[in-house]
């Protein structure tokens, strides 16, 4: 792990070159390992400010990261019993999911829920 924390820290530093910090944008690739890194970290007890300094970018941007929407991840679900749905208007739907952002869709079927909640962003 401290090899590959190592050499995400030497590429982050060719990536700025003499830029100031923030002029360039970080790629994909860089976001996402950064991240795996940091989980890596954490598992060994170290918080994510020193994980960061150890990767030499800032906290900061690791939390931004972390929030955006292509690494959201799982998120715990509570099985409503059928009693609330009854109450709540959805239980005739096949299908009732909510998004990551609050969303709460009622479809016939799971193809239909995924559509509406891609619309939704």
């Amino acid at each position: 792990m401290d090899k590959e924390v190592e050499a995400f820290r030497n590429e982050v530093l060719r990536w700025r070159g003499t830029r100031r910090q923030g002029a360039r944008p970080y790629t994909s690739a860089m976001k996402s390992k950064a991240l795996e890194l940091t989980a890596g970290l954490r598992s060994r007890g170290l918080t994510v400010e020193s994980a960061a300094k150890q990767m030499g970018i800032s906290a900061a941007t690791l939390y931004a990261w972390k929030k955006m929407p292509g690494h959201a991840g799982m998120l715990a679900v509570r099985i409503a019993p059928d009693t609330c749905l009854a109450r709540s208007g959805l239980a005739g739907s096949a299908v009732q999911l909510v998004s990551p952002r609050g969303y709460r869709v009622a479809a016939p079927d799971l193809a239909t829920a995924v559509a509406l909640l891609r619309e939704l962003g």
